[in-house]
């Protein structure tokens, strides 16, 4: 039972380690020979040494029993030894076998007790032998057992090496393990669990399935006899349980009936009628014929007389279809199915392996002389058909048609071997433009399948290769909308393969029993790709089927085929097609991280790191754009994972299909290029922000653009550009005078200051802001160096069109000015660090500490009103910050919101909170009422390293701290004076404050303030808000019409908009104009609000301003004119 080999042939691996679904081969790898004349053996029972050989991709075990099988010679008693032998050998013809039983081979490795590198890996190796034999030896009676109906009588010697191909692999309940249309000839037992059996229907959009059938143990997928004949799979099986199941290859079939071609004898005669079956199905002889390279342009007559006198001829495994060696044989043999051997009729010496669409003689012929003279030829599969050309029907056909045609045939030539596919090519109308070189390439890969009566060649709006098919032979019939319908052309899917269509539109399946040519969509675009001037007449074909509303009735595109020529969108669709995705499908990983994704139906997510949120996206949605821009997608991007949540229909579009599209476009790339990055900028907008990119909140996102009026903000909105950058880019670089606003929409910047221990990086999230001094020409060159930390979208305002807006707007114009003007008088400052260098709050400092605490400071713009810090603000040590002000007045406020005192440029705020001697924030700081602020913000971690280096330096900030509290108590002993002396009489004195203590005047006054008028200023105006009492406290006014009128005159003592502070009245009745120096105490309905909600207020108190309200209610209702209320006014 044992193979001889010779001392030069490669041995095969005798065992493999089984490990789920990796193998550890054990013994040489694929093609190293023995050393010397040994052949080296781990197992030596029956048929082992006829084991496929494994991958040469699998890593090997180191070491294994080496045996030495000596040539034969007189020696006999020294014939077996060791590898470490070193005795001479004469190499004469057969050899002498080494036989030791399985126990003689456990006893030598456990006589190995010793611990020397040797024995530990030739006792692994057993141990490895052990556990292989016992798996193969399961599997081998799984196969004796249950697969007796396919393996019909074969001895257990042979179903042992079929054993030796087998796989076993689990599937997952739910998991398709068999697809429908795959063309896998392998077969399938099921050992445990039970799968179900399922016809895919179209059903709506997305195609579904129906279950047909039920599959339990024992059951086996696939026909024995089918193999070579390249019939697809009918249905998809998929797992109902966890399913145990043994995969034997169709390759390991064939090797071993190679081996033992006997072995099917015993189902030859239902292999026979298979092919039988098969063989009345075939495309005619004629058909054939015309295929063949000598015969495609001869005259059909003479085709048809030659298909007459042709014989289609079947053959079963091991048959021999010729032999040369007997007889000259000059025929020509067309293999239309199977495979066969072509070997050397004597000695047995293999020439080639070919396979079906071969053309071979194995003798000179009328058509070419044989590759292979005088060989043999056996068949390997277990059928084969070939159609037999007989030497003396073309002599006479051909001499028949002599005078009406000149001879194809070239005789000294070697017969051309492959079928010519060229003519069949050529009469789809999409092709016949096509030069002859794009349809070589075409033919040499096309796909060869044959389809059964009732089965699917496509499915309406399923997934496939996007295949293009060619009938050869058969008829199919069409099934749309419920109705079926006959297909009359030869030629199907042709726009599909273009891309011209996303899906079939129709089901089509086998009405008899078809063969056809099937061009897939991969093949064809890598001729496209080899063959670049036939993309004209293709693209010229699809546009002209389609119309050239084409890509506008595709309904869901990518964003910027709205702005760009057709034919870009008809190209992405040519070499990015689109398809269905389930959840979990394991493609979508490696998709989604290197393609831009459109979502063209369902719903997906973004899902981000740290999982607390996800972006749901549904049609219309991409993600990943950026690799449009040359820029990388993905994780490496930093954008989250795309994951679906629904059935989705997705195209994806890759790095190099987008460069071999866009590069057809040269003038428009630049239009397409500034589409993508103003969609990625709307929706980076939109989600981050819930703002639309060109509104006018995203330009008030800017502290300093916020300020302007609502007119120059609706004029820039437009002039920014949209940006988008890969991780790692420089977006501004720290002495550039590029002077650009930046808006981060999405992303992550970070800017990384200092030098050794102080070296720190900061990293900033959406919302940030930068380059506002730089647009204003307060800093001619930036501060610092920012950095991509991941993919960033942005929005970027240049200083040009800044201004060229702003001239515009004289208003806005002078409401900036005063924050241009603060480095005029002084060239030298060109950027932050050069202004905080010479301030005069740092002056006195040492310039390494100023250097440190101005790591990470920036600048601060703040408009009108708009407060810098607010009272009560947690404070705390290293992360609080404090500020410098630059330009404008800063006004500090109480608790109250009364102006304290106002701060020039050139002082520092905030120091309190952030060097730790307040827990809080002691004031608010704000903007004035009608000026702008400009400050640095030094960092809080910054601050602190900056002290911990230079502690000397906190002395000056302290003394500054005790400057100001002691300015803080002065201030309140003044404003509890003037209470007491002028706000407090003031209420009193007036209707709606007369009858009520000291103690609520007092709660009431608390948060009033002081206004000062010169004459003809507006102390009111007619039909402006109004939330305030005025009570004319010095000097005199006058009650004016909207003309000017004079109505009355307000003087000392007189009060007006009681009925606003009540919020009875929203706006003025009437302006109010300053007659001389006026001092006007300003009473604000919070202010009476405050004083009711405090705690020690009595329910007296509360019932009596509750009925003092209601008489003015009632006032109001009857409209009483200004003269009948009591406010002091003389007409």
């Amino acid at each position: 039972p044992y193979q001889v080999f010779p001392a030069v042939a490669t041995p095969l691996s005798i065992f493999s380690e089984q490990q789920g679904r990796q193998s550890l081969t054990v013994g040489p790898r694929a093609g190293e020979a023995c050393v010397e004349d040994s052949l080296c053996f781990f197992a030596l029972c029956p048929q082992a040494v006829f084991g496929a050989n494994p991958s040469a991709n699998n890593p090997r075990l180191e070491g294994w029993l080496p045996l030495r099988i000596r040539a034969k010679d007189d020696r006999s008693n020294h014939g077996v030894g060791f590898a470490g032998d070193d005795e001479d050998h004469d190499h004469d013809d057969g050899v002498e076998l080494a036989v030791l039983n399985m126990k003689e081979v456990d006893q030598f490795g456990l006589s190995l007790g010793d611990e020397s590198r040797q024995a530990k890996v030739i006792r692994k190796g057993l141990q490895v032998f052990w556990t292989t034999a016992r798996e193969l030896t399961n599997i081998w009676r799984s196969l004796m057992s249950r697969a007796g109906s396919v393996f019909v009588g074969i001895p257990p010697e042979i179903m042992w090496a079929v054993a030796e191909t087998v796989q076993r692999f689990e599937v997952d309940v739910g998991e398709i393990f068999v697809q429908e249309g795959d063309s896998c000839q392998d077969l399938l037992l099921i050992e445990e669990g039970v799968a179900v059996v399922e016809k895919a229907v179209a059903n709506g959009k997305i195609p579904s399935t129906v279950v047909v059938g039920e599959l339990r143990p024992g059951a086996v997928i696939g026909d024995l006899g089918l193999i070579g004949s390249n019939l697809s799979r009918p249905c998809q099986v998929r797992a109902k349980s966890l399913c145990e199941v043994l995969r034997i290859p169709a390759s390991g079939i064939l090797a071993v009936l190679s081996r033992f071609p006997g072995m099917l004898d015993a189902v030859t005669h239902r292999i026979r009628e298979a092919g039988s079956f098969l063989q009345t199905k075939m495309p005619t002889k004629n058909e054939v014929l015309s295929c063949l390279d000598h015969f495609k342009d001869c005259d059909p007559t003479f085709r048809n007389e030659l298909a007459a006198h042709s014989k289609r001829m079947l053959f079963t495994v091991g048959e021999i279809v010729t032999d040369g060696s007997l007889t000259a044989d000059d025929s020509i043999y067309v293999l239309e199915r199977g495979e066969c051997l072509i070997q050397n009729s004597q000695t047995k010496q293999e020439f080639a392996r070919i396979s079906a669409t071969t053309c071979f003689s194995v003798g000179d012929t009328l058509a070419g002389k044989s590759k292979f003279p005088g060989a043999a030829v056996q068949v390997l599969t277990p059928h084969a058909m070939l159609v037999v050309i007989c030497a003396k029907g073309l002599l006479e056909a051909t001499q028949r048609h002599s005078d009406r045609m000149q001879s194809p045939f070239e005789p000294e030539e070697v017969l051309k071997p492959s079928l010519n596919l060229h003519s069949l090519v050529k009469s789809a109308e999409i092709f016949s433009k096509c030069s002859p070189e794009f349809v070589d390439e075409l033919c040499a890969r096309i796909e060869h399948r044959s389809y059964m009566p009732g089965q699917t060649l496509a499915m309406k709006s399923g997934q496939d290769a996007s295949q293009m098919f060619l009938l050869r032979g058969g008829a199919l019939f069409l099934e749309r909308d419920g109705k079926r319908s006959t297909h009359n052309s030869n030629v199907l899917g042709d726009l599909v393969m273009l891309g011209a269509v996303h899906h079939r539109e129709a089901t089509v399946r086998a009405q008899t029993f078809c063969f056809t040519a099937e061009i897939p969509r991969t093949v064809f675009l890598d001729a496209v790709q080899n063959h670049p001037t036939d993309r004209r007449h293709l693209e010229a074909y699809g546009l002209r089927v389609m119309g050239d509303s084409a890509i506008e009735d595709e309904g869901v595109v990518w964003p910027m085929q709205h702005q760009a020529p057709k034919r870009l969108g008809y190209l992405l669709n040519l070499f990015a097609g689109r398809r269905f995705y389930e959840p979990g499908d394991w493609q979508l990983k490696a998709l989604a991280e290197d393609c831009a994704v459109l979502v063209v139906s369902g719903e997906a997510a973004i899902v981000y790191d740290d999982e607390s949120k996800e972006e749901v996206i549904t049609s219309g949605a991409c993600f990943n754009e950026q690799v449009l821009l040359g820029l990388p997608g993905g994780s490496a991007a930093g954008d989250g994972q795309f994951e679906l949540r629904t059935v989705c229909e997705l195209q994806f579009v890759s790095s190099e299909v987008w460069s071999k599209v866009i590069s057809e476009f040269p003038q428009e790339q630049d239009i397409v290029f500034d589409v993508i990055r103003r969609c990625m900028a709307d929706k980076a907008a939109m989600t981050k922000h819930g703002y639309s990119r060109g509104s006018a909140d995203v330009v008030r996102m800017s502290r300093l653009l916020r300020s302007l009026s609502d007119e120059a903000v609706e004029a820039l909105k437009d002039r920014f550009a949209s940006l988008v950058v890969g991780p790692e880019t420089k977006i501004s670089t720290k002495g550039s005078r590029d002077r650009v606003l930046y808006i981060l929409l999405s992303g992550t910047v970070y800017v990384e200051e200092g030098n050794g221990a102080s070296k720190r990086r900061v990293e900033h999230s959406a919302g940030k802001v930068w380059g506002e001094a730089e647009i204003l020409g307060v800093s001619k060159s930036y501060n610092s160096t920012v950095i991509s930390a991941k993919t960033c979208i942005l929005q970027a305002l240049r200083i040009s069109e800044f201004w060229s807006v702003l001239s515009d707007f004289p208003l806005d114009c002078a409401l900036l000015e005063p924050l241009c003007m603060e480095t005029d008088s002084n060239e030298d400052i060109t950027c932050l660090g050069d202004r905080i260098l010479h301030s005069p709050a740092l002056e006195a400092a040492i310039s390494e500490f100023v250097t440190s605490v101005s790591v990470h400071a920036e600048d601060a713009f703040y408009g009108p009103g708009e407060a810098v810090i607010m009272f009560g603000d947690h404070c705390t040590y290293g992360q609080s910050e404090f500020y410098l002000l630059l330009a404008g007045d800063a006004v500090f406020e109480s608790d109250l919101g009364v102006e304290q005192i106002r701060l020039r440029p050139g002082e520092i705020f905030g120091e309190a909170g952030a060097l730790g001697l307040a827990s809080t924030r002691i004031v608010t700081v704000r903007a004035p009422p009608t000026g702008c602020l400009h400050c640095v913000r030094f960092s809080g971690i910054s601050i602190q390293n900056a002290f911990k280096q230079f502690p000397q330096e906190m002395a000056t900030f302290d003394e500054l701290y005790n400057k100001r509290q002691e300015i803080n108590v002065q201030f309140l002993i003044r404003r509890d004076e003037w209470l007491e002396k002028k706000a407090m009489p003031a209420l009193a004195a007036t209707s709606l404050f007369r009858n009520f203590d000291k103690k609520f005047l007092a709660d009431v006054a608390a948060p009033v303030i002081e206004m000062e008028y010169q004459a003809g200023d507006v102390i009111a105006s007619k039909a402006c808000h109004a939330d305030s009492m005025l009570i004319l406290l010095e000097g005199q006014a006058q009650a004016e019409t909207q003309n000017g009128q004079p109505l009355g005159v307000y003087r000392t003592g007189s009060s007006l908009g009681e009925m606003a502070a009540l919020g009875l009245l929203e706006s003025r009745p009437a302006t109010i104009r300053a007659s001389t120096a006026c001092k006007v105490l300003v009473v604000k309905g919070r202010a009476l609000q405050r004083a009711l909600d405090l705690p020690g207020r009595t329910e007296a108190e509360r019932l009596a301003f509750e009925g003092l309200l209601a008489g003015r209610r009632e006032q109001v209702a009857r409209g009483l004119p200004m003269s009948a209320l009591p406010i002091n006014i003389k007409e």
